[in-house]
């Protein structure tokens, strides 16, 4: 029988190998469709929804809100496209983002092996297919890196210390304040969303707590793009401090209401290990909405803004707006 501490080093290294995997298959899908991603983020710019759907459905797949709203902030600092277009992109990485929680929350976890196998005898073959193999054996690490999770957290269930230290997570701004700082260290709300999933799977934390720390994850992974644009033009930074003010406004906003919101998720017949998806999808869809049809307006206040830098504070010339 392991001790509390040995257990919470192997959980500590599951996590780490989790967050390794998220990486590996997000560096390996961005090598196969680079093209694709520039050539899409080209396409849907001039349009609101064809932006937002883009910027869901790419970080739905690539798991990784942190790398699509990298990404969209250096290609803003580049020229592809402008400031105000990538407002939308932005609001859509955010919905994207809980395919994680989905996945976590149906149990997929046990395949992991085998799209492991899977992908390294893919990985033999020629160039293109290799990189398809790569981008499958990565998925499988993070299946399986999952699995080994829940296999780590099932022995403490009962521990009396454990019990304990979650209770201080009780305070939904405790929760959400955890949660964004966790975020912002491991830069990746991916990983701290499913753990959260995890955690309330097992009976460690309640919809409510969950709930908090997916706030403070929404939060917190907007740190990623605000750390990359500091090296970029105005017209990046302002994207990315647009992006940190949507998150943050959204997430705020909703604190005081997450009861609501776990009694809605309970509402709609579903296990309960999904309640927490269900409500982490509900919580992005409606930050999402609520910026959503205002992205030009707010485009046009943020671009008088003048920000404390060396560099002139003049903005490259827009096109008319997104439509």
């Amino acid at each position: 029988m392991q001790s509390s501490g040995e257990l919470f080093i192997l959980i500590l290294t599951y996590i780490i190998l989790f967050l390794h995997g998220l990486q590996g298959f997000s560096k390996e899908l961005q090598n196969l469709g680079a093209d694709y991603l520039n050539r899409g983020l080209k396409k849907v710019s001039s349009s609101r929804i064809g932006g937002f759907l883009f910027g869901a459905a790419t970080t739905a797949v690539i798991q990784s809100s942190s790398a699509v709203t990298s990404i969209t902030v250096a290609m803003v600092d580049a020229g592809v496209f402008t400031f105000r277009n990538s407002l939308p992109v932005l609001l859509g990485a955010n919905i994207g983002t809980t395919a994680t929680s989905w996945l976590v929350s149906y149990k997929l976890t046990g395949i992991g092996p085998v799209v492991i196998i899977l992908g390294t005898f893919i990985g033999i073959l020629p160039y293109r297919i290799r990189l398809i193999g790569n981008s499958l054996f990565y998925f499988g690490f993070i299946l399986f890196s999952l699995d080994l999770i829940s296999s780590a957290l099932r022995p403490l269930q009962n521990e009396p210390a454990i019990q304990e230290i979650l209770l201080n997570w009780n305070n939904p701004y405790v929760a959400a304040l955890g949660g964004m700082i966790v975020t912002a260290i491991v830069q990746s709300s991916s990983v701290v969303s499913g753990m959260a999933i995890l955690l309330h799977s097992f009976g460690f934390i309640s919809v409510q707590e969950g709930i908090g720390i997916i706030l403070g994850a929404i939060i917190g992974t907007t740190s990623t793009a605000l750390i990359a644009s500091t090296q970029f033009n105005r017209a990046a930074k302002l994207s990315a401090i647009v992006n940190f003010m949507f998150h943050f406004t959204g997430a705020v906003v909703l604190i005081p209401f997450i009861e609501p919101i776990a009694s809605l998720a309970n509402m709609i017949e579903t296990p309960d290990d999904r309640q927490l998806a269900l409500a982490h999808t509900f919580i992005t869809l409606m930050i999402s909405m609520s910026f959503i049809w205002f992205t030009r307006q707010i485009g046009d206040w943020v671009s008088s803004w003048r920000l404390m830098s060396s560099e002139p504070d003049s903005m490259p010339p827009e096109d008319p707006g997104v439509s």
